[in-house]
């Protein structure tokens, strides 16, 4: 997608299987050179406008829900919604 290979970082989120599934997506990217950072882990640095993608997966309900902060930035998001 072109937007993960013109992304300076990427940003995944998910809850429960999403989470793993996007947890391991983002381990495969890092194995092909991307920058990718896992939302809600200690060392993850904030999202910027303009320049960082965000990939969200699954339900996230939540007051700090990643894809809302990402569009609040303007920064980039793709995901699919949840078939729940």
């Amino acid at each position: 997608m072109t937007e993960l290979r013109l992304a300076d970082r990427i940003f995944v989120a998910g809850a429960g299987r999403s989470g793993l599934v996007l947890k391991t997506a983002a381990l495969r990217l890092m194995h092909l050179g991307l920058t990718v950072q896992v939302v809600g882990e200690t060392t993850a640095p904030a999202i910027r406008a303009g320049a960082d993608v965000a990939v969200v997966g699954g339900s996230i309900y939540s007051a700090d829900n990643p894809a809302l902060a990402a569009k609040e930035l303007r920064a980039a998001i793709i995901t699919r919604p949840s078939q729940e």
